[in-house]
Formats: structure tokens, sequence, C-alpha cells
């Protein structure tokens, strides 16, 4: 019936899902992914260095009843995975933040002084800050300094606080010249060909997480929801600093 049709544009019409779940289903996974990623702001889907690139993967896999895509209770159990997945690629993300050759700054107990001038002094034009989510560095810059998930410095630095678990004492900060190389949905199929298909109304070959829908058995849907992105990659070795950072806990 649909053989055409580009496969990322081909749709569920079977087992009660309808195109209109389908693509909601798909919007509201993507549009709740966008939100807690880690990669926004880094991520070049035309990078400079592909070849020589590092990819990992963060994935879920579930299945639920066909006329369950696209309700809230599809939303509650993916709301789940985006959560999971964010927090696989924040993980890997700093590791590979870590593995980078760049500088390094010392800071000490005088927390937020030194991190606001050693600190953001010790990179050319920082734009992100990556701070573990621990309640003293968070008290000493939200009571001494008003400061909570943004610096103002030439240009605005932007915070993002991570997950203490991975890296307690320590934090990252880089420039615009570090990327990450995100795989789009591009030519994969959202939908498999072995369901009954029908025509998308709207391309999702540009979304950044990549989604795969296909025949679980007995009525219900398999769902497949991944990312595929690359390690940082920098221009220079004057693009990510390391701050080793005071404990937390005598701040």
């Amino acid at each position: 019936m649909c053989e055409d049709l580009p496969r990322h544009r081909i749709l569920v019409v079977s087992m009660g899902v309808g195109q209109d779940s389908v693509q909601e289903f798909v919007d509201y996974v993507v549009g709740k992914y966008e939100e807690q990623t880690v990669l926004d702001g880094v991520v070049d889907v035309e990078p400079y260095n592909s070849q020589q690139a590092v990819f990992e993967e963060c994935e879920e896999e579930t299945s639920m009843e066909g006329d369950q895509v696209g309700t809230g209770v599809g939303h509650a159990t993916t709301d789940e995975f985006i959560r999971r997945i964010t927090a696989c690629e924040e993980s890997k993300f700093l590791q590979g933040l870590e593995m980078e050759d760049g500088a390094e700054a010392d800071i000490g107990s005088d927390f937020g002084r030194e991190l606001l001038n050693e600190g953001l002094s010790s990179l050319r034009t920082p734009v992100q800050l990556f701070l573990p989510d621990q309640p003293g560095y968070r008290r000493v810059l939200a009571s001494e300094y008003d400061i909570s998930d943004r610096i103002r410095y030439n240009p605005d630095v932007f915070i993002r606080w991570f997950n203490p678990s991975f890296f307690p004492n320590t934090g990252f900060l880089i420039n615009d010249r570090v990327a990450v190389i995100q795989k789009e949905q591009d030519g994969i199929p959202v939908v498999a060909d072995d369901l009954d298909a029908d025509q998308l109304q709207q391309d999702n070959s540009g979304n950044r997480l990549r989604i795969h829908l296909g025949d679980g058995g007995f009525g219900r849907v398999s769902i497949r929801i991944w990312s595929e992105f690359s390690r940082p990659q920098t221009f220079d070795d004057e693009s990510i600093a390391v701050l080793n950072l005071p404990d937390s806990s005598t701040l």
C-alpha cells in the first residue's frame, strides 16, 4: 500500500494505533527529550571530524498495547525512559570531557570567589559550566552571589547541574569550540514495515532522538528509543577546563 513512501514517513494504523496518536507520541517523546538532554547547545550534525569520532549510544526498549500509544499511559512509560536516556548521555558526555586534553584549575575553600575568578579565567570565552549538584555549591552561589543557572559574564556562562554521583568534586568549563555529533532519525523508519502503514503528516527525519515502532505481537507495539552521539570533540587544547572543587560538605 505504501511501497513508494520514504520509510521515515510511514505509520501504524493497525492494533488501535492511528496516524494522529503515533505522531503525537513522537512529538511528545522528542519534546521531553529536548527539555532534558545535556547535549543541547553542543550538538553539531555536520561535524568537522566525523570520520574520527567515537560514538556512544543510550537506548531503552519496551512494548505497550496499541491503544496506549499517544495517551497518558504511554507518556508515563516513556517519561522514565527519557530520564534514563538523558542520564546516560550526561554520564558519557562528562566522561568524554574528562578524557580530553585541556586546562585545569584548583578551586579552594573560598568557593564562590575562586570559581568566578580563577575558575572562569582558566578558559577564554567560556559559555557553559557543568557543576555537580551538591547543596554546598548551590547554597554559596545562591546566597552570596544570587547565582542559580547563569553567571553574568562576557558572554554569559550558563550552569548545568549534573548528578554528583558521576563526579562529586569536579566541574567542567567549556567554550563554543566543543562539539558533539548526534545522529538524526534520517532514513530510519519511525514505524517498521511489518506493520500496516499509511503516510505521516510530518517529516521526522531531523529528530535528534531516534524512535522505532514495530510489531510486538499479541496486539502490542514494540518501541525502541535511542540517542547516538559522539564523544566531545574540540578544535584545540584550550576549549575545556577541568575544575577541581573543594568538598561540598565543608562549605
